[in-house]
């Protein structure tokens, strides 16, 4: 359901799509914070939650996705921790302040780390 006009919040209903290894709702309006139950969500291979208006922390469930391949969460009004994804994983940022992104991301198995270059800005 990407770009399809989408508004509201998304439901910890999401939780109870066990089989689910695809969940693309980028560039939409949808609000409110990304629901901790999204960790139930074990086959879950792709997530794009970026450019919404999703807010708050970023849920430490998502440490539990180990069949996560791709994670875009990016032009959003997120905060906190990237932390203990498992899986061998490509993590999309943008617009991010990238200073304080750097020293919270924990994952083990990193394969790409793209920060998109018209918004990346940092000193490493």
């Amino acid at each position: 359901m990407a770009s399809a006009g989408l508004s509201g919040t998304l439901s910890s209903e999401i939780g109870n799509l066990s089989h689910l290894r695809t969940l693309l709702l980028q560039n939409n309006q949808l609000s409110g914070s990304i629901p901790t139950k999204i960790g139930k969500l074990s086959e879950l291979q792709t997530l794009d939650l970026s450019s919404n208006q999703f807010v708050g922390e970023i849920p430490s469930s998502l440490g539990l996705l180990s069949q996560l391949s791709y994670l875009w969460l990016g032009k959003n009004n997120l905060s906190g921790q990237i932390s203990n994804l498992t899986g061998t994983c490509h993590l999309i940022i943008s617009m991010v302040p990238l200073q304080k992104f750097w020293q919270k991301v924990t994952v083990s198995s990193l394969i790409v780390l793209d920060f998109l270059p018209r918004y990346a800005t940092a000193k490493f």
